[in-house]
């Protein structure tokens, strides 16, 4: 929706750890120059849009789960890898169930970009 808006350059735009894309969300991603990988997308400032569907299952409880999924700790240290290199200045999460172990993923997660 933000980049539908204008309000976020689709250059300055990294979508990570996506599986099971469909034709319509692939040629989205590659009209509009979405990155694949973080580096080249960062700014000063982040908002990081989180969602728990890109985690293992095993980790987490997400609302979409799909097989194979970066592991809890591989998206920490990658969230580390930003607040390291930019201003993070938001973070949103979604695909979570209401399970109690997502508190504690959120809370793992929050922690690797010190909010």
């Amino acid at each position: 929706m933000i980049l539908d808006a204008g309000s976020v350059e689709p250059a300055h735009t990294a979508l990570v750890g996506a599986r099971n894309l469909d034709p319509p969300e692939e040629m989205f991603i590659a009209a509009n120059g979405i990155r694949t990988e973080i580096e080249p997308a960062l700014t000063d400032r982040v908002y990081v849009a989180f969602d728990l569907d890109v985690l293992d299952p095993a980790d987490s409880a997400p609302f979409m789960p799909e097989p194979e999924g970066i592991s809890l700790a591989a998206a920490g240290a990658l969230l580390n890898v930003i607040a390291a290199r930019a201003d993070v200045v938001g973070i949103g999460f979604t695909g979570a169930t209401p399970d109690p172990v997502n508190q504690a993923v959120i809370e793992h997660l929050l922690s690797a970009v010190a909010l």
